[in-house]
């Protein structure tokens, strides 16, 4: 018996035709057939979602004609599968794509949560920059004052002289 195989392409969960071939123990070219039939009675929005055109290429390279289907791709095409057996495989189906899907929502689930810590990582720095310009502001407002007070129009001449003066120092220490 062959394995159930399904896979995850971004947020869809897949199968192939040929493992659902492989797995019921049909000719892929009958497979082939009945999703040709199934897609000419569907409406082309649910065919491009559900149906993907693929190819594989065989032991002798030769390219040949897959599809790649999603759950509700699956389930419309097994659906006409009969018998014991081809229900406990639809089952297995079942269960892997909701397994993936399962995990793919816990992966989501995950980077989610990392995303809302970065977040609020991000909020906490942004107070504190709001926090800062505050103070620089307070800061600005008494520097303006203090040049007032020393007979100066805005802080620049008392920023100048500050930097003249300590020039000045520098020299005198070197002598």
């Amino acid at each position: 018996m062959h394995e159930v195989t399904v896979w995850q392409e971004g947020d869809k969960a897949l199968t192939s035709s040929r493992n659902v071939a492989e797995v019921f123990g049909k000719e892929h070219k009958n497979v082939l057939r009945d999703i040709d039939e199934l897609m000419s009675q569907l409406d082309s929005n649910f065919t491009v979602l559900n149906f993907e055109p693929s190819e594989y290429k065989d032991p002798s390279g030769k390219k040949n004609r897959d599809y790649h289907l999603t759950k509700d791709g699956f389930t419309l095409l097994a659906m006409d599968f009969t018998g014991k057996r081809a229900i406990e495989f639809k089952l297995a189906y079942i269960h892997a794509f909701n397994a993936l899907q399962a995990k793919h929502h816990q992966e989501a689930l995950k980077h989610e949560k990392k995303m809302l810590g970065e977040l609020a990582k991000a909020e906490s720095y942004r107070e504190w920059a709001l926090s800062y310009e505050d103070h620089l502001f307070a800061l600005a407002h008494d520097l303006g004052m203090l040049a007032r007070n020393y007979g100066y129009s805005n802080p620049a001449g008392l920023i100048e002289q500050r930097g003249q003066i300590k020039s000045y120092a520098k020299k005198r220490r070197k002598k």
